[in-house]
Order: structure tokens, then sequence, then C-alpha cells
């Protein structure tokens, strides 16, 4: 059995996919993590940053540093679906690509806004994406966090969590129904409000609405979820299943709840 990852920091001097000059014209900080109990894989991150009076993005995300197919799928679905700028294995340069093509995008619309004066002049749109690869995971897997704030001028942000989780063997992005057996979801969904109505004191889908849970009856299994040593974190983000003022929900089922439905 393969023992977890436990990373910590050392500087890095060189990577797979970019030089030192590379480094100091991008600005930017760059570490090397060293995974203690096994050498797979090798975890840098890089931090970049871009603000003015119209915006403030910043971007801090680990990234694999290893050379092979694995890192470079892992990679690329993280420039993919953290970054959504494709599937681009060189998670630097589409770091570069978000910040250049999210300021643009936005620049007319916050200077627009601005312009009305009022509420409005002072008005900064904020960006911010952090990622990193999580000790806790099954033994098989690599599971990737992120951690998203966008704010567009409305009444308060938003806030998101995605989570990423890999074959460790091949690198490729594993989906919720690689792992469970969706031929049954009612069963799994049943489960997932049990844990809700425990965790809330609730009784039934009527008081689980009333508490806030606007949607729950629309409940799905999620593919946002986490593989973890003990079972599968499920995640939901603000108005996937409850109100914004109930945040993040998060339900935990152990591998032995989950053994009926597992492939």
């Amino acid at each position: 059995m393969k023992k977890y990852w436990i990373l910590s920091a050392i500087i890095a001097v060189a990577s797979c996919t970019g030089t030192q000059k590379d480094m100091r014209q991008d600005n930017t900080r760059m570490e090397q993590e060293d995974l203690r109990n096994g050498n797979e894989l090798t975890i840098d991150s890089m931090e970049r940053v871009r603000k003015d009076k119209l915006m403030e993005i910043s971007c801090n995300l680990q990234f694999t540093n290893s050379c092979g197919t694995v890192s470079d799928s892992i990679n690329a679905s993280i420039s993919q679906h953290i970054l959504e700028q494709g599937r681009n294995s060189n998670v630097r340069e589409a770091m570069r690509d978000y910040v250049s093509k999210t300021y643009s995008q936005y620049k007319e619309e916050v200077e627009e806004m601005q312009a009305r004066g009022d509420y409005f002049a002072d008005m900064i749109f904020s960006f911010e994406r952090n990622g990193r690869f999580m000790d806790d995971c099954a033994d098989s897997v690599v599971t990737y966090e992120a951690i998203s704030y966008t704010f567009l001028g409305g009444a308060h942000g938003y806030h998101s969590v995605t989570y990423l989780n890999f074959s460790r063997r091949t690198g490729h992005l594993i989906t919720i129904g690689d792992v469970l057996d969706l031929s049954q979801k009612d069963a799994i969904i049943g489960l997932l409000v049990r844990d809700l109505e425990k965790q809330t004191g609730c009784n039934g889908m009527q008081e689980l609405e009333d508490e806030g849970f606007i949607s729950i009856r629309d409940m799905q299994v999620t593919d946002n979820f986490h593989m973890g040593k003990r079972g599968i974190t499920f995640a939901y983000n603000p108005y996937d299943i409850a109100c914004y003022a109930l945040g993040k929900q998060f339900v935990t089922l152990t591998y032995e709840q989950l053994r009926p439905y597992m492939k």
C-alpha cells in the first residue's frame, strides 16, 4: 500500500515546464514540494497577481513538476477546470493567460460601472484562484482542491470549492460515475439527505427547505467530490442545494456506507 503524501517546501531551481529565466521574467514565486513518502510526483507552486484601480486578479496554484504523461495529464486538468484555459500542461502559461484574458474580458464593464459614480465609483472586481494537492487521499488517488472567489459588483462575492481526483497511475481525471453505480443514485441521495438532516437537526425535506435548502428536492450525486482515506466527501457550493446564506455544504459518507454502490 502506498503511503500518503506529506508536502514540505524547498526552493525550486528548475522544472520541466520552464527555466529560471522564465521565472524571473514572470516575477513569480516558485516553490518545489518534496514527497517524503514517495517520489512519484514533485510539486511546484506559482503566484501571479495583477492589481490596479479596476481589478484585483490573483492566482496561487500548486501543480506537478514531474516529467511524464501522468504529470502532464494532471496539469492539463488543472488548467482546464480551475483556470478554464483549455488543456495546457504548462500551468504557468495557463495562469498568465487566465490573468490576461480575465482582465481584458471585464475591463470595459468595470470602467462603465465606476463611471456611474456613487456606490460604483470605487468598484473593483476581484478574482482569486487558490489550489493545492491534499494529504488526505485514498491510496490510488491524487486529490486537488481549488478555492475560488469572484466579485463582480453585486451585493456580495461568490466563494466556491472544486475538487479534482486523479488516478495516481495514469493521471486521468476520476468522475463520480467511475466510482459509484449511479443507476442507484436515489439510494445514494437518500444517504446524503439523511446526513444533512443529522447535521442540521431537521426531520424531512420540508424542514430542510424551511432551513434554507431551497433545491434539496433536486439534489444530485455531485461530481464535485473528494476521495479521502475513510470515505468520500461530497461538496455543494452556494445555490447548488441551499441558499447563499448557508454557504458551502459538505457531506462525508464512509466507504462502508457506500460499499453497496461502489464500482
